[in-house]
């Protein structure tokens, strides 16, 4: 991070001693010279912007797919024994919604527009889904990434298997399950808690997407922000009163 902001010149003191005078040659030497220079420096540069262009290329295409993707929940933690291990989850039961919109239909479940997933009964939260409808239209699925033809229904949402929203939305969805996962452990004791929001991965999905983002538009390193300092308490598990001496 220090050489982010390192002057592009070197303290006056340091600067390193220039000869008074310097070779001049002759006029022929220094037609032959700059030629020469000048064939060597439009080579080096041509050869350098072919490979950055073609790595900037691929860094940004690749960036492009990441960015532009809520994915579903990884395989690796469709299941109960692939979740890694969290008190949390003790004497808890495992049900689900299957992997067909038949089945999510049989087993009672209902496809949730925050989440993207289908949730069963007992992990559904109107109320998340309500403060991310509320954030504004974002929230709208089309059947193409061009938004072509009117937005979907939720029915046809769930239906289509894939559709397409915006950037806007993905930062909504991050923002608004956050919400849920925190409500869902405080104030619902974790009696309930959807496979979604105990997914580690898309937990790190969500953050480094939201950091991601502050790399476009606005330069966000150039706008000044207050940082109050504050004493912060921490409640510990069988530690008496929970007073801190």
């Amino acid at each position: 991070m220090e050489d982010e902001f390192a002057p592009f010149l070197e303290e006056p003191g340091k600067l390193k001693s220039v000869p008074e005078r310097r070779y001049v040659p002759t006029s022929r030497a220094r037609k032959f010279s700059f030629l020469t220079s000048s064939s060597t420096h439009l080579f080096t540069i041509f050869i350098t912007s072919l490979f950055w262009g073609a790595f900037l290329h691929y860094a940004l295409k690749h960036q492009k797919n990441s960015l532009q993707s809520r994915p579903t929940t990884t395989a690796a933690f469709s299941h109960p024994e692939n979740t890694p291990h969290s008190t949390l989850l003790d004497a808890s039961s495992y049900i689900h919604c299957g992997n067909t919109h038949a089945t999510a239909l049989a087993l009672n479940c209902t496809y949730d527009i925050l989440a993207n997933h289908w949730l069963p009964d007992p992990c559904s939260d109107p109320l998340s889904v309500h403060e991310y409808q509320a954030f504004g239209p974002s929230w709208h699925g089309y059947a193409s990434a061009a938004h072509t033809g009117p937005p979907l229904s939720i029915a046809g949402m769930a239906e289509a298997g894939v559709y397409y929203t915006n950037m806007h939305d993905h930062i909504l969805h991050c923002a608004t399950l956050w919400r849920r996962q925190f409500r869902a452990i405080f104030d619902g004791g974790g009696r309930a808690l959807d496979s979604l929001i105990v997914d580690p991965e898309h937990t790190m999905h969500c953050s480094d997407f939201l950091v991601r983002m502050t790399e476009y538009g606005v330069d966000m390193r150039a706008i000044p922000i207050q940082v109050e300092v504050g004493f912060a308490g921490c409640w510990v598990k069988g530690q008496g009163d929970g007073v801190c001496e």
